[in-house]
């Protein structure tokens, strides 16, 4: 079997890039300031992000629908992770301090 098997590429969003230069989290490239390297990473504004529908945590009654769209998601994949519904509520189901999945519920036929 060829090496690698598998990639990977995460995406994060910085909440806070100047915390995160100060704890060497990420770099900072030399020539940029702190304002140009805080406006690039900046949050999207509110009123550009267009959600329909309400917004909510998660919670157990939502897992049989979540667990269908995510063995829809993965089926975009030749290679996919397979996930019980108890493994993804093990990792998706909010838990304090830990973990917050939220859902966005459709206000006209309360579809998630």
């Amino acid at each position: 079997m060829p090496t690698p098997f598998v990639t990977c590429h995460y995406l994060n969003k910085f909440l806070n890039p100047s915390k995160l230069v100060e704890v060497k989290y990420c770099n900072k490239p030399a020539d940029m300031s702190f304002k140009d390297f805080n406006k690039k990473h900046r949050l999207p504004d509110k009123k550009g992000i267009k959600i329909q529908g309400e917004i909510r945590p998660m919670v157990k009654k939502d897992l049989s629908i979540v667990f269908k769209l995510w063995n829809k998601q993965q089926e975009k994949y030749k290679l996919r992770y397979k996930m019980s519904q108890e493994e993804l509520m093990h990792w998706l189901l909010p838990k304090e301090n830990v973990v917050w999945t939220w859902v966005i519920e459709n206000m006209v036929d309360g579809k998630i």
